[in-house]
């Protein structure tokens, strides 16, 4: 799901959707930034389940209703969704990353410098880069990419 904005740039949302800032696609030479946006929020979910987050944070209540007749109130995703994103989330796991980035033959650099252009935050992604020539694996030929970009701005 591509968002215009948002406190951050990539979600893990309920439903196993994530969710992409809008400049995450805009601001990229390459998609290589998405693609690693995508692995990282994959490998949180490893760890964490923002379905069990909503359902802890929106109470025993609202969990019966789900469980009882299939939904939660509106009142109460609407307040789940409001505060999602400017609570911390766990970070995904530094290894399970860069193991993922490595098996989808993704460079971590175009990622991390995304997410935080001066690189202080996502020091270890950079650092430990499984590929600094480069990624190795094609995510979107430029033609594909482009038609993305026109379709998000």
């Amino acid at each position: 799901v591509v968002v215009p904005d948002a406190p951050t740039p990539s979600a893990l949302l309920p439903g196993n959707l994530i969710l992409i800032r809008r400049d995450l696609i805009e601001d990229q030479p390459t998609p290589e930034a998405v693609a690693g946006a995508i692995l990282a929020e994959a490998t949180r979910g490893q760890t964490w389940d923002p379905l069990a987050d909503l359902l802890t944070t929106a109470g025993p209540r609202a969990t019966f209703g789900l469980l009882t007749r299939g939904q939660i109130a509106d009142p109460v995703i609407a307040e789940y969704a409001r505060t999602f994103l400017v609570r911390d989330r766990p970070a995904p796991e530094v290894d399970a990353t860069l193991a993922a980035f490595t098996a989808a033959g993704l460079s971590t650099r175009p990622y991390a410098l995304a997410v935080d252009p001066t690189g202080a935050a996502t020091l270890a992604l950079i650092e430990a880069d499984p590929l600094p020539g480069g990624s190795t694996a094609m995510v979107l030929d430029d033609g594909g990419w482009l038609k993305l970009g026109v379709i998000c701005g």
